[in-house]
């Protein structure tokens, strides 16, 4: 409840910076910054350990960006007095952060702080990116996605077959469930900051709940688990290189550790780099629940934008 809690704060407060930082930087400060700690409280966290990501960059020109989780915001002004740097979001409102032995601190709200730390002595920094992360990178959810996998549940016993289509604000995801030999067909549509469960055979509806863009930080495919998985493992970099088998059969895997928020969780790729499955152990927290096995079967940017026109449903 906690982490919801402070997730929520965390993504009001990016927006409402909406764009930072001038000409005049001295070029000490210029550079990336990755945000590697986050204190609230007494409490010290590990941002890769909630599923964050966020890189401020300043730029000898005075501009910068500011990417959290993916999305990119402009940061078109800062200034600094050699031990404050301040932050200017696009209404001209000033966030004075401390500088101080290469960590830039945003005080984020009541005893709560972000540390991002300077590239020059960040040990993240210079670590290769991982394969996931690549696949993350390139793919443009406002371009549009199309994802296909299938789901296997050791807890539910059943298979599940996902397909999602996403571009922009609009998103699609039919989902085929197979267990103890019944079948059931049901889809999740998002249009308008607005989240309807559809019947696709009985062309019936209804609305879920309401939700701003702004809160799924601007990409739809976060309504999708298997992709959360994805981006929250793409955003870390504590992983190993292994060579795993399934069924007999030898795949390069990218292994992240198990967390506070995560289970161990395993990335195969073909000799073609292409992501094939993804492996998920028991949760720490509910064990019950056993392990998760998806088959990716495609994903790309092959949009069926028809599927986003729900206008034959009746919504109840």
């Amino acid at each position: 409840m906690k982490k919801r809690f402070l997730l929520s704060v965390v993504f009001m407060l990016i927006i409402s910076l909406g764009c930072l930082f001038p000409a005049g930087a001295e070029t000490a400060l210029t550079g990336e910054y990755e945000l590697t700690s986050m204190l609230y409280g007494e409490t010290e966290m590990d941002p890769g350990s909630m599923g964050m990501s966020a890189i401020l960059m300043l730029n000898e020109d005075g501009t910068g960006s500011l990417t959290m989780n993916g999305g990119v915001n402009e940061l078109p002004k800062w200034e600094d007095d050699g031990t404050t740097v301040t932050l200017y979001n696009t209404n001209g409102d000033a966030l004075p952060c401390s500088f101080a032995d290469g960590i830039i601190t945003l005080e984020m709200g009541e005893n709560y702080y972000w540390y991002f730390t300077h590239e020059s002595i960040n040990p993240n920094a210079g670590k290769p990116a991982s394969m996931l992360s690549k696949i993350i990178d390139d793919l443009d959810p406002g371009k549009g996605a199309h994802l296909s996998y299938e789901y296997h549940s050791d807890y539910l016993d059943s298979t599940s077959i996902f397909d999602v289509n996403a571009k922009e604000a609009a998103y699609f995801s039919l989902r085929t469930t197979k267990s103890s030999g019944l079948e059931s067909v049901n889809a999740t549509c998002f249009l308008d900051d607005t989240v309807y469960m559809l019947d696709p055979e009985e062309k019936r509806g209804s609305v879920v709940t309401t939700v701003s863009l702004s809160m799924l930080n601007n990409n739809v495919l976060l309504l999708d688990d298997c992709y959360k998985t994805m981006q929250s493992c793409a955003m870390r970099k504590d992983f190993t290189v292994e060579e795993r088998e399934i069924d007999g059969k030898k795949f390069t895997t990218e292994v992240f550790p198990a967390n506070a928020a995560a289970a161990e969780t395993v990335f195969y790729f073909d000799d073609d780099g292409k992501l094939v499955h993804i492996w998920e152990g028991a949760p720490a927290v509910m064990p019950e629940l056993g392990e998760t096995f998806y088959t990716i079967h495609s994903f790309d940017e092959t949009v069926d934008e028809s599927l986003f026109d729900i206008s034959l449903y009746t919504i109840e």
